[in-house]
Formats: C-alpha cells, structure tokens, sequence
C-alpha cells in the first residue's frame, strides 16, 4: 500500500489504520517497529526528506506510530505553507503586474491626447541635469568648492603679479 501523490497524510492514515485493524482481526500479530518501516516505504518522494532524518536519527525500532506520524504531520504542513507562500506570492506578482499594464494603459492614452513622444515629456533617456557617475561629477564638484574658496586669494597674487595693489 502506497500514500498517493495528492493525499493527505491524515487520509493516508486513516487507510492504513484500516487495513491494519483487518490484519490485526485476522489474527496477525505486527510490531510497532514493522509498522514505522512499512509507513516510512510507503510515503511518496516528497517526504525522502524527513524520511532520512528520522531513519538518521531515531531509533526505528523504539519508535512509535504516534511519534512518526506527529513528525510526518508536521513535516507535511511546512510543506502546505511554503506551497500556499508561494501560490500567494504567484498571485501577488499577477495581481501587480495586472495593475502595472493598466496603469501604462491609462497614461500612454493620456499622453497621446495631449503631448507626442518627443515633445514635453522626457523619454527613458538619462533624465535633466544628468552629469554621470564617478569620477567627473564628483571632480567638479570639489573643484567648484575649491575655487569658490580660492578666488579671494587669487585676485589678490594675481594684482600683485600684475602689479596691482589692493584688494
């Protein structure tokens, strides 16, 4: 007996709890550690994860059903979360491009009533006063405060090379 793709875990238990009452009816006597093994083999892949880490780190043997299951549970609602995190998000991310696209609509029509492309509005270009990155902006800047700062002093050794007094 294998746990479906699609199925719960709480499903799958109830299943397995069933055929083990028809097992136990009929006479069979199955240990609690047999039991963990056949549950543990009969999860789908989604579940290798916490499959290995209680195989790694639990004593199979010692382990009980209730245990197991507690561990599966909430191994299987981390995974429900992340999934509707991400459905959510998948949403989300439709949602706002949605009003993005109806937000471009409404002023591309806007803009086609009252102004051209080339005309008031700016395009995509590098916007106004746009002077760089590095080092040039930053050069001039420093340069237009040093000469603001120097040019007292300059007309003054200026006049005198000039000769020229005052000042």
């Amino acid at each position: 007996m294998k746990m479906k793709e699609n199925e719960t875990l709480n499903d799958f238990s109830t299943r397995f709890s069933e055929l083990l009452n028809q097992m136990k009816t009929s006479g069979e006597d199955i240990s609690d550690a047999r039991i963990v093994e056949k549950i543990l083999i009969s999860l789908p892949e989604k579940f290798d994860a916490i499959v290995a880490v209680v195989e790694e780190t639990k004593d199979i043997s010692k382990l009980s059903i209730q245990e197991l299951m507690g561990s599966l549970k909430s191994y299987e609602q981390r995974l429900s979360r992340r999934s509707e995190k991400s459905l959510e998000s998948a949403f989300q991310s439709k949602l706002n491009f949605s009003s993005k696209n109806a937000e471009k609509k409404s002023s591309t029509q806007e803009q086609s009533k009252g102004e051209s492309s080339k005309g008031g509005r700016q395009g995509r270009g590098r916007g106004r006063n746009w002077r760089g990155r590095g080092r040039y902006s930053s050069e001039r800047k420093f340069n237009d405060e040093e000469s603001s700062q120097r040019l007292p002093n300059q007309d003054k050794s200026a006049s005198k090379l000039h000769g020229r007094e005052g000042g």
